[in-house]
């Protein structure tokens, strides 16, 4: 369904959207703050935050349903920044899909070729091709209400395929579906991505899916663009400490650095002395900062073996599967988090159980030190 025959060989190597320092204010509600993004031809780009950090805004401003009051909006290299929607080379997927009620879903499907005056045997053929894409053979004289949720959001999507954008936009597409169909939905989006070879920009909250579907994310709040990268780049080397709690599960503690030499960096954490891992910024011996470790990161050692680390008592134990949740509380009150195997019951010779005393330990590696100026993301949504 790819339509690179019909790209302009003008804007060849171009990126398929980007925004350039586009602000947008609602009042005094700065929505987007001077922000720049470039998604390439052919790849899959989330864009991840919390509700209210203007990443729909986003997505409405590459659309054309929304004007920057400052920047500029490219499509294929193209400005389309003062252009109507219908005159950009996108099509949105909409969180509720936006079907018409009352066509079929072929007619749905075959409405945009209709609309760019596709003569009825191309509209035929272009329609037939795109609900094979989807997987809806045999579904096309199918009223909206006559299909399942999840046949409701592959209609969307072949809808806005059908016209072979230079990219299509999903507003979190399946927030409204059940987990198990979004996981099975999720596949389907990353393999029609693929086989279309068209950029797809997914706007979602859910880290999961951002993750799991994405080529890079860009991690967004308070209206600006905190961090892009592949998802394991945004995952095991965050940032800011606000990245690193939004993506995953993340144990931040407050640390001051003590040495900063070739041998490494080695911290002040909860009253113990710990090697640190990779550094998001440069340090010096005094400053404060945060050291932020996975739980699948941080190990369990009994009390009294020498362990360098931090002394914990388990406080509740959660089974989830092939994991064992535990939460951790240290002497001073603060709370932890570890993400151990459920296939042992002892590991290194402690035992997990409730109220056990031991130490967390973890790997000098596996702790990524980041600056204290963002220590406390849970404000996020404010």
């Amino acid at each position: 369904m790819a339509g690179g025959a019909e790209r302009a060989a003008a804007s060849a190597g171009a990126a398929a959207v980007e925004v350039r320092g586009v602000v947008r204010r609602f009042g005094d509600v700065v929505a987007l703050d001077r922000v720049s993004l470039a998604v390439r031809p052919g790849e899959l780009f989330a864009v991840l935050g919390p509700s209210g950090c203007g990443k729909t805004t986003l997505l409405r401003m590459v659309a054309g349903f929304e004007a920057p009051d400052e920047g500029t909006v490219l499509v294929g290299g193209e400005d389309v920044t003062s252009r109507p929607p219908h005159r950009r080379d996108v099509n949105t997927v909409f969180q509720q899909y936006a079907l018409f009620p009352h066509l079929s879903a072929r007619d749905n499907v075959a409405f945009g070729p209709r609309a760019h005056g596709a003569g009825e045997s191309e509209v035929a053929r272009r329609v037939e091709e795109a609900l094979r894409a989807v997987r809806l053979e045999g579904l096309g004289d199918r009223r909206p209400d006559e299909l399942s949720g999840g046949q409701r959001q592959r209609v969307a999507v072949a809808r806005a395929l059908v016209n072979r954008p230079r990219a299509l936009l999903l507003d979190e597409p399946l927030s409204a579906l059940d987990p198990a169909l979004r996981r099975e939905l999720q596949g389907e989006i990353k393999r029609l991505q693929r086989e279309s070879g068209v950029a797809f920009v997914l706007v979602t909250h859910d880290r999961q899916e951002a993750l799991a579907l994405s080529d890079r994310v860009a991690v967004m709040r308070g209206g600006r663009v905190r961090q892009v990268g592949t998802p394991r780049d945004v995952y095991e080397r965050p940032g800011c400490a606000f990245v690193a709690a939004f993506v995953g599960d993340a144990n931040l503690l407050p640390a001051r650095v003590e040495q900063v030499d070739t041998r490494g960096t080695r911290v002040r954490a909860l009253g113990a002395v710990v090697s640190a891992g990779e550094t998001g910024t440069r340090f010096a011996p005094g400053d404060d900062a945060v050291l932020a470790v996975r739980p699948e990161h941080l190990r369990l050692e009994r009390a009294g073996s020498g362990a360098p680390g931090v002394a914990v008592c388990i406080e509740e134990i959660a089974f989830e599967g092939p994991s064992l949740r535990c939460l951790l509380r240290t002497a001073d009150g603060r709370a932890l988090s570890a993400l151990l195997p459920a296939a042992e019951g002892a590991l290194d010779g402690a035992a997990i159980e409730r109220g056990a005393s031991l130490v967390a330990t973890f790997e000098p590696g596996a702790a990524r030190l980041l600056p204290a100026d963002d220590e406390h993301p849970a404000d996020a949504d404010a």
